[in-house]
């Protein structure tokens, strides 16, 4: 059945590409939203909010969007996958808007959890963090090799510039990592292996020499991959080459490998597909 609950969403809210403002400035949600599989009596909550405030029903929808809109001059959210959880079905999304007042846009992962009891919404809850989202879906909790990956994030966007610009970061932690981590980057070209290292030492320098062509170069982290004794990070890559000034904007991924609790293996990946089919989970590719 839970299948069926993911395509009766999607069949009915359609996307992939949402204009919030377009859809709640009028008293009436747009046609093609199919409102039969909503609950009239559903509940509606939007997180992160520093009350407990909730809104009920297709007027409740309307009124906490317009809410949350209130401070946007333009707000998107733009489908990036959907998440079979049994009776409850989780949209990935990612929001790009921009603020009203000094008009700040922000591009970021989001989440929408929908909870389904006999084929009807009877729940729909909006959150900023995708983790929670999936999380309140019900879906497994993290791995401890997820735990310790995350636990080496502190920001969601890494400025890899900045972190091994010079050599290895001046109070790192990097005690997850085995002493002799094979380090390997790996770029576009089906099976090319643009460099082996060994160690701390060797990511420092394998992450010089990746980036002495660019003068800026930041992965933002969109989502985590637990594989068992494999955990993929998948990135969204944002560089400046340093000649000419190319901007650049791609999809990318790392494999970390554990084995008794240390990484054995980093593999940096410009294609998510080689990234997945390495640890034999081309199973997860959209």
């Amino acid at each position: 059945m839970s299948r069926e609950n993911v395509e009766l969403v999607q069949a009915a809210v359609g996307g992939p590409v949402f204009d919030m403002q377009n859809m709640f400035e009028s008293d009436a949600i747009p046609a093609e939203i199919d409102l039969s599989i909503f609950d009239p009596n559903m509940e509606i909550c939007f997180q992160p909010r520093v009350d407990d405030q909730t809104y009920s029903g297709i007027e409740g929808l309307i009124e906490g969007w317009r809410e949350w809109l209130s401070a946007w001059s333009s707000y998107e959210a733009h489908l990036e996958d959907w998440v079979d959880a049994g009776d409850n079905v989780v949209m990935l999304v990612r929001l790009r808007g921009e603020t009203r007042h000094d008009h700040v846009a922000i591009e970021q992962p989001a989440a929408v959890v929908y909870s389904l009891e006999g084929g009807k919404v009877v729940r729909l809850a909006f959150h900023l963090d995708p983790r929670q989202a999936l999380e309140e879906a019900g879906l497994p909790n993290r791995s401890e090799n997820v735990e310790r990956v995350l636990s080496m994030f502190g920001d969601r966007i890494v400025d890899l510039l900045e972190l091994f610009g010079g050599g290895i970061p001046a109070g790192a932690d990097l005690s997850v990592l085995a002493d002799d981590v094979e380090v390997v980057f790996v770029g576009l070209e089906p099976g090319l292996v643009d460099g082996t290292y060994s160690g701390a030492a060797g990511l420092a320098e394998g992450w010089q020499d990746w980036l002495a062509p660019w003068s800026s170069y930041k992965a933002e982290v969109e989502d985590l991959v637990d594989a068992g004794d494999d955990v993929v990070i998948l990135v969204k890559l944002l560089g400046t080459t340093k000649h000419g000034g190319v901007v650049i904007e791609q999809s990318g991924a790392a494999v970390w490998t554990f084995q008794d609790g240390k990484v054995v293996k980093l593999a940096f990946h410009l294609d998510r597909r080689s990234a997945l089919e390495s640890i034999g989970r081309a199973d997860l590719l959209s």
